[in-house]
């Protein structure tokens, strides 16, 4: 087929080494770091490589959001773990003191649940935003109110958020109402604490959904968020002919039970094919598999003569390694010098969706198979499927 100086021992590849994909140039030696992916040593990875790990929590997914503002976080990690400074913790420590609930007419010691949950003002609080939301809780301890409302089913996006925030948010203010009671003498009634909440959930879903109105009215507020649904938009995908005068080359990589395997197709801007391949990389990772396939349409391109070419790859941590606009891992950084080092000006990298690379995706999965290496030049000489999508794509 005349190409059986395609390969990576090539003379035309000077600095690659023959039978091995690394390249050696003028680069100095740099270390790598083996706890990061991209082998640049951070203090992050440090931290996790020496801090004893423990499983994660269930319950601490649910407060350490982005969308809950950081003082509610930390308060509830203080609250689930019994660090607030309230009269039985404080019995722990040896202080002991006269105890009394001041959010209750009633005299009542003062205790985290009694506070938080079994008190009068807690139930209050939490058994009107329970019925309007058609919740009926009767757990008596803060951990199975929050639990319930969490794993309440609801129906949509908002709603699901509304009922992971809203229980922090109940909590948060009756905090706050009991230390203005006990250290301001002030008494704040179940009506006023409500409104704060509602004000403060308003404020939230301004900045967390942008795009609906916010009602001033509790139960206005449910049917605006009852109605939110995502916005799906659908979006056609497929293969692009190229500018006349350019090519384009796709390549893709697989992974199968026998290992991985990489493929690849140049095509002009009539999509006519100029020659495709298929290889097997052994046990190799993907984004080794991917970067490899990518390196060989790059050296089989060289070796047909085109010289104006637009490459196209789904793998989007590849791609955007070789435009140097992120770090390059290290089990990759040998291919990509390699790439970089014969890639002319003229050449344009790109990312592409799946559904518009299947032609390179059939060829990889044929090179994953077959554990050889095959060059094409012409249609007929493709696997069945291949020829299929090729088709396809015209």
């Amino acid at each position: 087929m005349g190409l059986s100086g395609f390969g990576i021992g090539s003379r035309s590849d000077r600095g690659v080494a023959q039978g091995s994909f690394f390249c050696f140039s003028s680069d100095p030696d740099t270390l790598v770091w083996l706890r990061d992916p991209s082998g640049v040593f951070s203090t992050r990875s440090a931290y996790q490589l020496v801090r004893p790990t423990r499983a994660c929590s269930w319950a601490f997914s649910f407060f350490w959001q982005s969308s809950i503002p950081r003082k509610l976080s930390f308060f509830m990690w203080r609250l689930v773990n019994g660090q607030l400074p309230m009269d039985d913790v404080l019995k722990k420590f040896q202080i002991h003191g006269p105890s009394k609930c001041h959010c209750c007419v009633l005299a009542q010691l003062e205790t985290m649940e009694h506070v938080f949950s079994t008190g009068q003002l807690a139930t209050e609080t939490w058994a009107f935003f329970e019925y309007s939301l058609g919740l009926s809780a009767s757990a008596a301890t803060v951990r199975s109110r929050c639990v319930t409302w969490w794993l309440f089913p609801v129906k949509g996006k908002a709603l699901r958020w509304l009922m992971r925030t809203l229980p922090i948010l109940i909590l948060w203010f009756l905090w706050r109402a009991r230390n203005i009671s006990r250290f301001e003498g002030r008494k704040i009634a179940g009506s006023q604490v409500r409104a704060l909440i509602i004000h403060e959930m308003r404020m939230l879903i301004r900045g967390h959904f942008s795009s609906i109105m916010v009602p001033c009215q509790w139960e206005d507020l449910l049917e605006a968020l009852a109605v939110v649904r995502r916005a799906l938009t659908a979006t056609a995908v497929r293969w692009a002919f190229p500018p006349t005068g350019c090519f384009k080359l796709n390549t893709d990589s697989c992974a199968t039970g026998r290992g991985s395997g990489g493929g690849g197709v140049i095509r002009d801007s009539c999509g006519r094919l100029i020659v495709a391949f298929a290889d097997s990389f052994g046990c190799v990772d993907s984004l080794q598999a991917e970067a490899r396939a990518l390196l060989l349409g790059l050296q089989l391109g060289r070796q047909v003569g085109v010289s104006r070419l637009i490459v196209e790859s789904d793998c989007l941590v590849l791609i955007n390694c070789v435009r140097r606009e992120w770090g390059v891992p290290a089990g990759i950084r040998p291919i990509v010098r390699a790439i970089r080092l014969g890639v002319p000006s003229s050449h344009q990298f790109c990312h592409c969706y799946r559904e518009g690379n299947t032609v390179a995706d059939s060829l990889a999965a044929y090179g994953a198979m077959s554990g050889t290496r095959v060059v094409f030049t012409k249609g007929s000489q493709l696997p069945t499927r291949t020829k299929g999508l090729l088709a396809l794509d015209l």
